[in-house]
């Protein structure tokens, strides 16, 4: 048995309406979504089924908006690895270019952009499922 998925097609086409949802949230980006989501409520206590899914509906439905959340933020800003490489300055002699606003952390300083989204985070935290910064 693989690792939950917490949100569906239907569930982001809902997320949006009436608008459309970016084309790109498919099965692909709701997996690694739902693996990052896992990453942030890491410590989280809750009841699940034999599949995994939280059997909590408020738990449910706090999972299902993170991961479309995280899922957008992804497509947005890339993966992680993505956002860790747009982060490293780069330097021709005297000459310096860095992407301050596409790197960095989420937990701490700075304004740049992490690989957790900040929504889904605070989705997962109004339902009391992480409780302190991300790591």
């Amino acid at each position: 048995m693989g690792a939950p998925v917490y949100a569906t097609a239907e569930d982001v086409a809902a997320h949006y309406a009436p608008a459309q949802p970016p084309a790109e949230i498919g099965a692909p980006a709701l997996r690694a979504a739902s693996r990052m989501v896992d990453r942030m409520a890491l410590t989280a206590v809750y009841r699940v089924d034999s599949h995994e899914m939280p059997l909590d509906p408020d738990v449910r439905d706090a999972f299902r908006e993170a991961t479309i959340l995280q899922a957008a933020h992804t497509i947005e800003y890339g993966t992680e690895a993505e956002i860790a490489e747009a982060s490293v300055p780069v330097s021709l002699g005297p000459l310096k270019i860095g992407l301050g606003d596409r790197g960095g952390s989420q937990g701490g300083s700075g304004g740049g952009v992490g690989a957790f989204s900040t929504e889904a985070a605070a989705a997962l935290r109004a339902a009391g499922l992480i409780v302190g910064a991300l790591q």
